[in-house]
């Protein structure tokens, strides 16, 4: 029996712990964060949930992109199996592609979800007499055109916070088969 180089065996650690972490992280957004989220009011749901956008953001890509490039590095190994080989590629595409995903299939919900919170802070705002804070005509209107407010349609809101939870677990299955493909690769 032999035993793996150190690069490759680091490359494989790396890319399992990383694709598996964020499998759950996903998915814990959409089966522990978003249901939290629906049992609060509108504007803290809102606030909340931007908070939790901007902060996934962040932190999602970078270890989805250093995963990916370890399953890429994996699959140019010398001597490698065609299957293996396609398997490490494939765990890469579909680690790497919930940055696209976010972008194509829940950038619509995303954008609306982060209107509707700018303009119920500045409503919110506007009504505790901030000063100097006025929501004018124009403003409303260029907030409407952009999806991000509709007048009387408040449960809207919580239709898209549900909505993004549902389109995440795309993104939680994504990553969870690309770690079980990789891990699969691996052993």
């Amino acid at each position: 029996m032999t035993t793996k180089p150190t690069p490759i065996r680091t490359a494989e650690i790396t890319a399992l712990l990383l694709s598996s972490t964020l499998t759950g992280l996903s998915l814990s957004y959409s089966t522990t964060l978003t249901p939290r989220l629906l049992e609060s009011p509108i504007p803290i749901m809102l606030t909340q949930w931007t908070h939790a956008f901007a902060q996934g953001k962040k932190y999602m890509p970078p270890p989805a992109i250093a995963a990916g490039a370890a399953y890429m590095y994996l699959a140019t190994r010398r001597g490698l199996a065609n299957s293996r080989m396609y398997a490490y590629i494939a765990a890469a595409v579909l680690t790497v592609g919930i940055v696209p995903y976010t972008f194509g299939v829940m950038g619509r919900v995303n954008r609306m979800l982060e209107g509707r919170e700018r303009t119920v802070r500045k409503l919110e705002l506007e009504l505790e007499g901030g000063e100097g804070v006025v929501v004018t005509a124009e403003e409303r209107k260029g907030l409407e055109e952009e999806g991000a407010w509709v007048k009387g349609e408040v449960e809207g809101s919580r239709y898209l916070v549900d909505r993004w939870g549902m389109l995440n677990l795309g993104r939680a299955v994504m990553l969870g088969v690309g770690a079980v493909v990789g891990f699969v690769a691996t052993i």
